[in-house]
């Protein structure tokens, strides 16, 4: 499940990401309120599109950051930080994190397509 995980006066919150997708903002209406002054009523916003998790820039006046960058909008991926005012919200997918490949169960193919013994 993805989710976005912030500290709001000195408590570390998070907040699932839902189909609906999450409204972030200064305003009490959104489903992460940051009261501060350089955040927007309206800041941003992370949507769902398919699998994928994308926060978006709702026209405000200090804008937002992923990793830093100052972005209108992108796709996020595990670990990334969306910065916004003085708040850091960190993106966790743990589906991707579920994901664990063994290099050890996989063997070449020979050239006539069966696999190759594995020494080690």
């Amino acid at each position: 499940m993805a989710r976005l995980a912030v500290t709001i006066n000195s408590e570390q919150r998070t907040f699932a990401i839902t189909d609906k997708g999450l409204a972030i903002g200064r305003q009490l209406d959104n489903e992460i309120q940051l009261n501060h002054a350089i955040v927007s009523r309206k800041h941003a916003v992370i949507e769902l599109r398919g699998r994928q998790a994308w926060v978006r820039d709702l026209n405000s006046r200090n804008g937002l950051t992923v990793n830093r960058l100052r972005v209108k909008e992108e796709q996020l991926s595990d670990g990334d930080v969306i910065g916004i005012g003085p708040f850091e919200l960190r993106f966790e997918d743990r589906a991707a994190q579920s994901v664990v490949l063994d290099d050890n169960r996989y063997f070449p193919l020979a050239s006539d397509g069966q696999a190759c013994a594995r020494t080690n």
